[in-house]
C-alpha cells in the first residue's frame, strides 16, 4: 500500500514541472531585495531558464546567488500555486546546455529589438540562468498563512488630481426603456 503523503511528496516535482511550461512568468526572491522580482521564463527539461542582464529584465544578484526561491502562479486562476527553492546554474556559451536554453528562449522572446541577432547578443552582453528544483516550500494544502503583502516601492511618481472634463461624455443614469 502506498502512503499518500509520499505519494504527494512524489507528485511535487511533477506540479512544478507543468505550473513551468503554463505560466510565462514567474517570482524570483533574490538575496538582499525586499520584493520578488517578476520574470518572464521558459521551461527547459527540468528547469526554469531566464536570460537577464544587457538590455533584458535586470535580475540583480541572481548569478552569485547559489539558492533562490522561486513562486510559480497557476495559469487560470492566476494566484500562487507553488513556491520552490532552485539552484541557481549560470550558463555560458560553449556550456551543454546553452544552445537549446537560448534556442528556447529566443522563440519565446516577444519582439526581440534586434531580430535574429539576439542570441549573438545574449552570448555577449546577457546571462542566462537555468533554476533547478532542489525542494517545494510551499504547495496546494500547505500555504503560509500570511497575507503576503508587501509596502510599495518608493516612487516619484503621483496620482494626477481629478480627471478633466469632458464635453459630450455620454449621461451618467440609465437609459429609459
Amino acid at each position: 500500500m502506498t502512503d499518500p503523503a509520499r505519494l504527494a511528496e512524489d507528485a511535487l516535482p511533477a506540479l512544478v514541472a507543468e505550473a513551468g511550461r503554463k505560466s510565462s512568468v514567474l517570482w524570483i526572491d533574490l538575496p538582499g531585495r525586499s520584493q520578488p522580482y517578476a520574470a518572464w521564463h521558459v521551461w527547459l527539461d527540468d528547469a526554469v531558464c531566464v536570460v537577464h542582464e544587457g538590455i533584458e529584465q535586470p535580475l540583480p544578484g541572481l548569478t552569485e546567488a547559489g539558492r533562490v526561491t522561486v513562486s510559480l502562479r497557476s495559469k487560470d486562476k492566476g494566484g500562487l500555486l507553488v513556491r520552490y527553492v532552485a539552484t541557481v546554474l549560470p550558463l555560458a556559451p560553449g556550456d551543454d546546455r546553452w544552445e537549446p536554453a537560448v534556442a528556447a528562449l529566443h522563440g519565446a522572446r516577444q519582439s526581440p529589438p534586434d531580430g535574429e541577432a539576439q542570441p549573438d547578443r545574449w552570448a555577449a552582453e546577457s546571462q542566462v540562468t537555468l533554476l533547478v528544483l532542489e525542494s517545494v516550500v510551499e504547495s496546494p494544502g500547505e500555504y503560509d498563512e500570511s497575507a503576503r503583502r508587501a509596502t510599495p516601492a518608493d516612487s516619484a511618481e503621483t496620482t494626477l488630481g481629478p480627471l478633466p472634463r469632458v464635453i459630450g461624455r455620454r449621461a451618467r443614469r440609465n437609459p429609459k426603456l
